[in-house]
């Protein structure tokens, strides 16, 4: 691993175990085995590198969620897809969600961070654009059925993470959630 990739990883941890204002630098340096020096080299601001690694998370996320993705296929099979990988890479990697939970809402993630971030996301807009067009999802505005499908889905992560609820993580129960989250959005 590289040393920035180093620093990232334990600005994760340490973000997430103490949160943002109680993290000093000092700490994230030696959590990362590196120095201070270093990690200014990378990152000139605290609010540099609390941007770079709430986008490297989604970019992380993306590549997996995205892995064998097809465009063209079924807007459900698409549905089934985007929102399946999205649990299961959030179930593999907790401290991944809890900072994207914790942060993607504060006031230091930039609106440069936001559009990037937003442009990883076109799969879902496409999706559903095409559900509309096709009528076998809600004639809402985008960012509605986004919300009810993500919202559901975090919820249920977020249900495993603090209360221990762990059935979703079988095949069953996945496809479940999955259809309470379709009937969501579907016409």
């Amino acid at each position: 691993m590289s040393k920035r990739a180093d620093i990232i990883t334990a600005a994760v941890k340490l973000f997430v175990t103490q949160g943002l204002q109680s993290t000093p630098m000092c700490d994230l340096a030696k959590e990362a085995s590196t120095g201070m020096g270093t990690i200014y080299n990378y990152f000139c601001s605290k609010d540099m590198l609390i941007n770079e690694v709430y986008l490297d998370i989604q970019k992380r996320k993306n590549d997996f969620v995205y892995k064998d993705f097809d465009p063209d296929a079924p807007v459900r099979m698409r549905f089934n897809h985007l929102y399946g990988k999205l649990l299961e890479y959030y179930i593999n990697h907790p401290d991944h969600f809890r900072f994207v939970d914790f942060y993607s809402l504060c006031p230091v993630i930039t609106e440069e961070t936001r559009k990037k971030v937003k442009d990883l996301h076109h799969y879902y807009g496409d999706m559903y654009s095409d559900g509309q067009q096709q009528g076998v999802i809600k004639s809402l505005d985008l960012k509605v059925l986004i919300s009810f499908s993500v919202g559901g889905c975090y919820g249920i992560i977020r249900t495993m993470l603090f209360e221990g609820f762990t059935q979703i993580q079988t095949p069953l129960n996945l496809e479940q959630h999955l259809n309470i989250a379709w009937d969501a959005v579907k016409a």
